[in-house]
């Protein structure tokens, strides 16, 4: 463990990004594992699943972060849930258990607050379109699951965003990063 940065809370944590297809969450979830992997120095698994439709149908992204060995790739029990839609929040609440992070999007999930965790209701859509792109709606959900649990510097995810997306594009995505990590770290300080 000598030389690993102090992330992760050295612990191993299961997470699930989940939405419809087209919101990029397969890509969150690999930026995710590479920002753990590659800047974290952790060991780090991503698994997806999708429907059949390549917009619109439940998508799920499955991410497990690690400082030690990690003999199974799946989540068994997640430690955070992020739902960007409502049927990836009904689809997920039989997974919650009570030390569970549900993290919603609160424009896209109306019907909340039926899981024993402890859910946070943040505006990602809103906060992506008022940073000028609505499809970086999946980077602000990571900078705000970032802020909220402090599962890794925000300066990994930063770097596995800027090495996936250089020049001009790699800008508004490190902006959308920054937003959401800003939303999460306000809850995480009691304002949300």
């Amino acid at each position: 463990m000598e030389g690993r940065p102090a992330v992760a809370k050295g612990r191993k944590w299961q997470v699930i990004l989940s939405g419809a297809g087209g919101q990029g969450l397969i890509l969150a979830g690999t930026v995710l594992g590479e920002a753990a992997a590659v800047y974290g120095g952790l060991n780090a698994t991503c698994s997806q699943s999708y429907g059949v439709a390549s917009r619109g149908g439940f998508t799920k992204a499955e991410v497990v972060i690690s400082p030690e060995e990690i003999p199974y790739p799946l989540v068994r029990r997640p430690d955070v849930i992020v739902a960007l839609t409502q049927e990836a929040y009904d689809r997920q609440v039989s997974q919650v258990g009570a030390d569970c992070l549900v993290l919603y999007d609160s424009e896209a999930v109306a019907r909340a607050g039926r899981t024993p965790g402890r859910e946070v209701g943040l505006p990602l859509q809103e906060t992506a379109r008022k940073g000028g792109s609505a499809g970086n709606t999946n980077l602000v959900a990571l900078g705000a699951l970032l802020g909220v649990t402090g599962l890794l510097p925000v300066e990994c995810l930063n770097s596995a965003v800027s090495a996936r997306f250089p020049g001009p594009d790699g800008e508004s995505r490190l902006r959308a990063v920054s937003d959401g990590w800003g939303l999460g770290v306000e809850v995480a300080a009691g304002g949300g």
